[in-house]
């Protein structure tokens, strides 16, 4: 019983989030990418997040998104 409590206790978490946004919303591209542009840019955000969760799931790994 001493291990099985030794081994919960030594168990590390980790915790995994995403900040879902454009590739062009990043601050570092805003010169590449005014935002007078963005409507004729294409957006990858839905299918990007898509692999994402696909990859969390095989991997089955939770994570959360904002």
């Amino acid at each position: 019983m001493a291990s099985n409590q030794q081994s919960q206790e030594a168990r590390i978490l980790h915790v995994l989030s995403f900040d879902v946004e454009e590739h062009f919303q990043v601050s570092a591209f805003w010169s590449d990418a005014r935002r007078q542009q963005w409507d004729r840019l294409e957006s990858r955000v839905e299918q990007n997040t898509l692999r994402l969760v696909e990859l969390l799931a095989y991997a089955e790994t939770k994570a959360t998104f904002f």
